[in-house]
């Protein structure tokens, strides 16, 4: 083992006081979520706007295919042509990010993000300022992200914040089950 992570861990077992060792917690927690939650929120943008194009895509097809129906059959009944529509511009598949994520849609790296800020609420280590500016865009959100997780992805939780199991090893399970690596 190399001599500086020797030293480092030493001190954390057997020199650090409380003061200290919660320091410590808040750096590597800070240094940890850094990168991947910028990451996390380029990619929820990202797939947002996929969304709302492939959204916007689906409805003018709905539009024009109604137009073409209305110009060659201007008397067919409006229930006639949904039915039409509905089987020949049917709704777009899920993203295969949504189709793993098991949050009602959420793409994965999303949810990984959610469930990071959820983790980080419960257990105090939240900066003020985000869970004021989460709070500013959804007054509910702790509430409103739960509804999101899968029930299996609640029972994780529940077992970490009741201090069941390392932290290691939730993310794991969590990243697995999200089928992220």
């Amino acid at each position: 083992m190399d001599k500086k992570l020797s030293a480092v861990i030493d001190f954390i077992l057997n020199q650090a006081n409380d003061g200290e060792l919660e320091v410590i917690d808040k750096a590597v927690k800070k240094r940890l979520s850094g990168p991947r939650s910028m990451a996390a929120k380029m990619s929820k943008s990202i797939q947002m706007q996929m969304d709302q194009s492939v959204s916007q895509i689906h409805s003018s097809m709905k539009d024009y295919v109604r137009a073409l129906i209305r110009e060659n059959q201007p008397d067919i009944p409006e229930e006639h042509i949904e039915k039409l529509l509905e089987a020949w511009v049917p709704p777009p598949e899920k993203s295969s990010s949504e189709k793993k994520s098991g949050g009602g849609g959420i793409p994965k790296h999303a949810l990984l993000t959610m469930i990071e800020q959820f983790v980080a609420y419960s257990t105090g280590s939240m900066p003020r300022k985000e869970e004021q500016q989460l709070r500013s865009e959804i007054s509910d959100w702790p509430e409103q992200y739960w509804d999101n997780f899968s029930v299996s992805i609640r029972e994780k939780l529940r077992e970490y914040l009741r201090g069941n199991g390392s932290s290691g090893a939730f993310w794991r399970s969590v990243k697995a089950e999200l089928e992220i690596e």
